[in-house]
């Protein structure tokens, strides 16, 4: 079942006896989401769902005007927190879980949700609230479709296909793990798209759009490479820039293979529409994609080897494909579609191998 609660305050129970996949949508608005009482530990939320199971629930949660928020650090319960009066996670009733969506720790404002999980299960079995890990479960459950507003905002999803659409400043948004669609505002502001890990997209091997990128303005928006994933392709220049010493990769043509070192040159390879030989709808292909790397590159690549490589279309201006690239050293200095994730496919400017940087 789909249950829609919108905005405004909401009281929905699930009351299957059988396990089913339920979805419960929520929404923010302008009115304060707690409901604050005197005293330490008390507070609780304007909504509530009774008998959500983290096995196969999901609980959606649709806010706007988001400023400031990270999943699994501004949504919380108090969990084992020592209780103290006030307006933050610590005066949380045990059952009541938080969305911050400016992350200041009061969750008494507009705009933030507060949900009070009745009779929380996970697979028919009561839910501890009162671990240090007691909302990992249901974290695992969010989906988010979030909205930034009009100053410099930050947003970071979690593990399921969230949407994350930028406002009119510049804004920081990470995907996270899962499949997500992340929309940039067409204005001015410099956005920056931000990958921390290689599992910040789809898996190694296999066909996936990734995450889509709508909206990209090349020269002014950044794909920035943060975490573990910088270390790993920050290897041959440790700065702010991905190596890109094959520029002949961008010579207009088809068909005739450019050399190119992931061991002792290269962090990141472009290749341009002129150059490529891969369609938009087949950018999620990855043995396509492989097959187009191979006759256009002549690689160099020992085992963990790495790089990033960004692919055109070859057939509509402005959508190209972002990939992360490991040698897994079964057959040395050649592409194979085992050996790609896709990290992206985005839509906007051509790229430049300038809007990719790391930290």
């Amino acid at each position: 079942d789909t249950v829609d609660g919108g905005a405004g305050n909401d009281t929905i129970t699930l009351t299957e006896s059988e396990a089913g996949a339920d979805v419960v949508r929520l929404t923010n608005d302008t009115s304060a989401g707690l409901t604050n009482v005197t005293g330490s530990g008390n507070d609780t939320g304007t909504d509530t769902i009774t008998g959500f199971d983290t096995a196969n629930d999901t609980l959606t949660i649709t806010a706007t005007a988001v400023t400031d928020y990270t999943h699994g650090t501004d949504s919380n319960f108090r969990k084992d927190a020592t209780a103290a009066d006030g307006t933050g996670v610590t005066d949380l009733a045990a059952s009541a879980f938080s969305f911050d969506f400016d992350s200041d720790d009061n969750i008494s404002e507009a705009g933030d949700v507060v949900v009070n999980m009745s009779s929380l299960k996970t697979s028919g079995v009561a839910y501890d609230l009162d671990e240090s890990t007691s909302d990992t479960a249901l974290e695992a459950r969010i989906l988010y479709n979030l909205t930034g507003g009009t100053g410099t905002d930050s947003m970071v999803g979690g593990g399921l296909a969230d949407t994350l659409t930028g406002g009119t400043g510049a804004d920081t948004i990470t995907g996270g793990v899962g499949l997500d669609t992340i929309a940039l505002a067409t204005d001015s502001a410099a956005d920056v798209i931000l990958y921390t890990t290689a599992g910040d997209g789809g898996a190694a091997g296999t066909d996936s759009a990734g995450d889509t990128v709508t909206g990209f303005e090349s020269t002014s928006d950044i794909f920035k490479i943060d975490g573990a994933l910088a270390t790993a392709l920050d290897d041959i220049a440790d700065n702010t820039a991905l190596a890109f010493g094959t520029t002949g990769i961008n010579d207009n043509t088809a068909g005739t293979a450019v050399a190119a070192s992931l061991t002792a040159t290269n962090e990141m390879l472009l290749l341009t529409r002129e150059t490529s030989g891969t369609a938009a709808a087949n950018l999620n292909d990855v043995s396509a994609v492989a097959t187009d790397l191979e006759d256009e590159i002549t690689l160099t690549a020992a085992s963990g080897d790495d790089g990033l490589i960004v692919l055109e279309s070859s057939d509509i201006a402005g959508t190209f494909g972002v990939y992360l690239y490991i040698e897994n050293g079964i057959i040395a200095n050649q592409f194979d579609a085992g050996e790609l994730t896709v990290l992206a496919i985005v839509t906007g400017d051509d790229a430049a191998a300038a809007d990719f940087i790391t930290t």
